[in-house]
């Protein structure tokens, strides 16, 4: 009686012992928006590799084919964060779109590309044409401002049309729609290749002009706890050490083709090569990077004022703003810190 009252209580301990080592069960999903971009591929690290569920939380991240449509779901609440490119969100939120910029990831490298015809060779000769864009926010009309300056000539020298997303731009330029384009890889390498183009400014030549981070709308925000959020931007520090670890290597790869570029590569799958390319094109900040890039006075403030001016010239009747108004760094420095 004794030895059996025994064996029930070491058991009802292990089960205690166990219960106590497993992450709690999830209370609800969180959803993610991302595009297809490699500086984005450590969402897809946290997930397949469990690094957040091993944290006690449930997210599933959201693959779009173009930007245009991870803007409206996130304004419509079918988001819970987003990471894209942070110029997009501080055009929307001078539109009125109550947005947080939760903190800088990356910035685009040499994968945004500014792409001209072959057959031109005097950029003034375009003047008054259209340019296609593959989102015309802040974001690209920051990059594309600075290119057209360094070739004396402005913004108001052309009309841009926005593409109903990247590939869709990328057949247009092929087709002979556009002489002049800004389109991001792999379609823009597509548009090179098949459209008589050449590469004549990318995002590598302006350091830091495309930062991109994470967002949620300011209302929705409010409804997530604090500790998840944290949790959310551990697991992406943690995917970013996994990707960049050279042992998981081959099991990247598989990532980078099933998860960040579904159905994106007309072989089937994208090369060793194609892929180490298109992250060549990305600069995605290690910890201390991070960790720099986004303390109050640091480097993103710098870009946020920045594009603050900018919107000021181009759309005198959107309402100025500080970083700190759009800017939450809060959770994002506590899993960097930790």
């Amino acid at each position: 009686m004794r030895l059996s009252r025994l064996r029930a209580l070491a058991a009802v301990a292990v089960a205690f012992s166990s219960a106590c080592s497993e992450p709690p069960t999830p209370t609800r999903t969180y959803r993610i928006g991302m595009v297809h971009w490699a500086a984005y591929a450590s969402l897809n690290v946290a997930e397949v590799e469990g690094l957040w569920k091993k944290r006690g939380i449930d997210v599933h991240v959201v693959n779009y084919v173009d930007n245009i449509k991870l803007n409206a779901d996130l304004h419509n609440r079918d988001l819970d964060l987003a990471e894209d490119m942070i110029g997009s969100w501080v055009d929307l939120y001078t539109q009125g779109v109550p947005l947080t910029v939760l903190g800088e990831t990356d910035w685009s490298f040499g994968g945004d590309k500014i792409i001209l015809k072959d057959s031109v060779s005097d950029l003034n000769t375009l003047k008054g044409q259209h340019v296609g864009l593959y989102l015309n926010l802040l974001s690209t009309n920051f990059f594309f401002d600075k290119f057209l300056t360094d070739n004396g000539l402005s913004f108001s020298d052309f009309q841009f049309d926005e593409a109903a997303g990247p590939e869709v731009l990328a057949d247009d330029f092929i087709a002979g729609k556009y002489n002049l384009m800004l389109d991001y890889d792999p379609a823009a390498v597509r548009a090179v290749a098949d459209g008589s183009g050449k590469v004549v400014k990318t995002s590598r030549d302006y350091p830091g002009v495309i930062p991109e981070g994470f967002v949620a709308r300011t209302d929705h925000l409010r409804g997530i706890p604090f500790n998840d959020l944290v949790k959310i931007f551990e697991g992406w520090v943690e995917g970013v050490k996994w990707k960049n670890d050279p042992a998981n290597w081959v099991n990247f790869q598989k990532i980078l083709n099933e998860q960040t570029f579904p159905g994106d590569s007309p072989n089937g799958s994208f090369s060793e090569g194609e892929l180490r390319e298109f992250l060549n094109n990305v600069n995605v900040h290690d910890q201390p990077a991070q960790l720099a890039r986004n303390q109050h006075g640091g480097g993103l403030d710098q870009y946020l004022r920045d594009a603050s001016a900018f919107m000021l010239k181009y759309h005198p009747d959107r309402k100025p703003f500080a970083p700190r108004d759009v800017f939450d760094n809060t959770a994002l420095i506590q899993a960097l810190s930790e």
